[in-house]
């Protein structure tokens, strides 16, 4: 126990039930083909970045939507890794660890996967 409060029963006021799937992508007859490799009913809250924190990104890449998502901590990514929330893929491009109050924080942009940004 670290004696920090567990804030994940006061996030479930803004959280609302989603599907994530962990996609894994793999060369299957030369492709790349995405397979869900995990899937898991959890809690989440999904915000868009505001103009201020856009503005900062060093990826250079500002024309994909932007989101801070908090998750509650039974589904965990890393850096890099492309996830679905709700059937949207998004790629983690910032992790922050609040494990010890119940949940992880994201930063993701949506993962292009060859198309046009949604909003």
């Amino acid at each position: 126990m670290s004696g920090l409060p567990n804030l994940s029963d006061a996030l479930d006021g803004l959280m609302q039930p989603v599907t994530a799937e962990l996609v894994e992508k793999t060369i299957v007859n030369g492709r790349i083909q995405e397979i869900v490799q995990k899937t898991v009913y959890t809690q989440a809250v999904k915000q868009p970045f505001t103009a201020r924190q856009l503005s900062i990104r060093p990826e250079g890449e500002r024309a994909w939507p932007w989101f801070t998502v908090h998750i509650k901590t039974n589904f965990v990514l890393k850096i890099d890794q492309v996830f679905r929330l709700s059937g949207v893929q998004f790629r983690v491009m910032e992790v922050l660890n609040y494990a010890e109050y119940g949940y992880m924080q994201y930063s993701v942009v949506q993962d292009y996967n060859n198309e046009a940004p949604t909003c």
